[in-house]
């Protein structure tokens, strides 16, 4: 059937990945749906390379495969590549975390909703726990959402790692993304908002051993960046 090119953005998941090669193989051994696996490796620095280069020698899932690019640049940019060499016979297109920290049973519901719902053209996911947020990533989140473009806070979760698409939409849409990291995601959906697109959230919940007290972004640090690639998006609007 051949119906869903998963890409899998990765930098420097060595820790993970192990983890992860057992619960692909387990739960994707008997499912007609997977048409491939793409992870993406985005200038990783560890062994990503090599445990994914192994991983697609030993393992019996087919139709792996990894593209590599040689300094990181960011996950939207290591999304969109992935997405350019996708099967162009798959019907779907989705991505998800490294870690899979929403588990996989929530992409068999998102094919499961896409093949019911034919009016859909995006599923993401929409976290519904909230220990996932200290109180410095719950402030971070609100001050997020504070610049976020007007056409798309009636989107209750933008960032999560959890997105699929019918092929056609994701191709489209990909072609329109310019920024490179944290928010690539708000820009997909204002494109797809532009372009009429029916965006479903479905609920999901994060695995406790992935559940962090800061994350990867600091205000300091990101928080800079975040918002002028915000602006920018803002008033392309």
């Amino acid at each position: 059937m051949n119906q869903l090119s998963l890409v899998i953005p990765v930098f420097n998941g060595e820790k993970y990945l192990p983890q992860t090669f057992q619960e692909l193989a387990s739960f994707f051994v008997n499912k007609e749906y997977l048409g491939e696996i793409i992870f993406v490796d985005d200038g990783s620095t560890d062994a990503t390379s090599d445990l994914i280069s192994n991983f697609i020698l030993s393992n019996a899932l087919e139709h792996i495969q990894i593209v590599h690019v040689k300094e990181n640049s960011g996950k939207g940019k290591a999304v969109k590549l992935g997405i350019s060499v996708a099967n162009p016979l798959c019907e779907y297109i989705g991505f998800t975390d490294v870690e899979l920290p929403y588990g996989l049973e929530k992409v068999g519901e998102a094919i499961e909703y896409f093949q019911k719902h034919t009016e859909t053209d995006i599923i993401i996911g929409k976290r519904m726990t909230q220990e996932q947020y200290s109180p410095y990533r719950k402030f971070f989140k609100a001050l997020f959402r504070v610049f976020l473009p007007s056409s798309v806070r009636h989107i209750v979760d933008t960032q999560c790692g959890f997105k699929f698409f019918r092929a056609p939409v994701a191709r489209s849409l990909f072609t329109d993304i310019v920024t490179d990291r944290w928010v690539f995601d708000v820009e997909l959906l204002v494109h797809a908002v532009r372009k009429n697109c029916h965006v479903y959230e479905l609920p999901v919940e994060i695995k406790k051993s992935c559940v962090t007290p800061r994350g990867g972004v600091t205000l300091l640090r990101h928080g800079p960046s975040i918002v002028r690639d915000l602006l920018k998006v803002t008033l392309k609007e």
